[in-house]
């Protein structure tokens, strides 16, 4: 049986997630982000494709490794995350797979900054502002420059 406060947190599209509930569905995202990443490897260049396949088998195994402790753990009950917004998650999933899905057919540089600054204003909760949006849009721009500046300018490797 729910109570009122309970009721009306499901109502509003929030869920409690105890510890271990949410580092099991963490890791799944992690795990599924990770599968992705290494499959679209396969289309660059044998040695560019060593760097994000590498990164994917420690991020697929970091996932894995996360969701094996959570199952170990114990259930408590307890719900120790409140809050939790599953419309947010909703909107970054997919988002990320839009993202991997664009990137070659449109460019890094049109798709990049977009999906960083939808992904900054989803997490910092969605804000109204125009400060809030101002914000996110400023860091998609520099997180896309900056990840632009790493990979082609340092390690050599040419973006899609």
């Amino acid at each position: 049986m729910t109570t009122k406060i309970e009721s009306e947190s499901v109502s509003a599209g929030r869920w409690h997630l105890g510890r271990r509930s949410r580092d099991i569905l963490s890791g799944a995202v992690v795990t599924l982000f990770a599968v992705v990443i290494y499959l679209q490897a396969g289309g660059l260049p044998k040695g560019a494709a060593s760097f994000p396949r590498g990164i994917a088998i420690v991020l697929g195994l970091s996932g894995l490794l996360l969701m094996l402790r959570s199952l170990r753990m114990a259930r408590t009950g307890k719900a120790e995350v409140s809050g939790y917004s599953w419309k947010l998650f909703a909107i970054a999933v997919p988002l990320w797979c839009a993202t991997v899905w664009l990137i070659r057919p449109l460019d890094f540089f049109i798709v990049a900054p977009v999906f960083m600054a939808i992904l900054s204003w989803v997490m910092s909760g969605v804000p109204r502002t125009a400060v809030g949006v101002l914000r996110a849009v400023a860091f998609g721009i520099v997180m896309s420059a900056g990840i632009w500046a790493v990979f082609v300018q340092v390690l050599g490797v040419s973006l899609p």
